[in-house]
């Protein structure tokens, strides 16, 4: 009974798929961002609050940032980190995720956990009005290889 249950309400669908989590559409061409001194932002969801105001994106902006996460390739040279938070249970999870430029192509497994370090920007979808965070890299020596997190729920 639950399998045709789920079926008639469209779950799981293409939203809890890995290939969805990188998916956020065309990105506008941003501006240079200039680089700020500042603390480290360590946390997805610092970023994902930011996003939804102007004062949160110009705050952090240009800020270092250094992030760990899964892997999901975008194109060779964007990628997008990604956690699941959790409020309740597996069902009810939504991707936290950034979207990464490197200069030159970057291949990792999906869903391999890197760290990541370089210069947040936020940056406009093209077809929505919607920011979505950024971070900017100067050398793809700063994607590493890293251990997960002994919890991936974690943000």
């Amino acid at each position: 009974m639950l399998p045709v249950g789920l079926f008639l309400v469209n779950l799981p669908n293409k939203g809890f798929s890995i290939e969805h989590f990188g998916e956020d559409g065309a990105i506008e061409i941003g501006s240079q961002v200039v680089a700020k001194d500042g603390e480290l932002v360590a946390r997805f969801k610092e970023l994902e609050t930011a996003r939804l105001t102007q004062a949160g994106r110009d705050f952090f902006s240009g800020k270092p940032a250094k992030l760990k996460g899964m892997f999901v390739k975008v194109t060779d040279r964007e990628f997008t980190l990604f956690r699941i938070q959790m409020t309740c249970c597996a069902a009810d999870s939504l991707p936290l995720k950034v979207r990464i430029i490197a200069p030159k192509p970057v291949d990792f497994e999906q869903r391999q956990w890197v760290e990541v370090t370089g210069r947040i920007q936020f940056r406009k979808l093209a077809d929505r009005d919607e920011y979505i965070p950024m971070m900017l890299l100067d050398s793809n020596d700063q994607v590493k290889q890293t251990l997960p997190d002994n919890n991936e729920y974690e943000f």
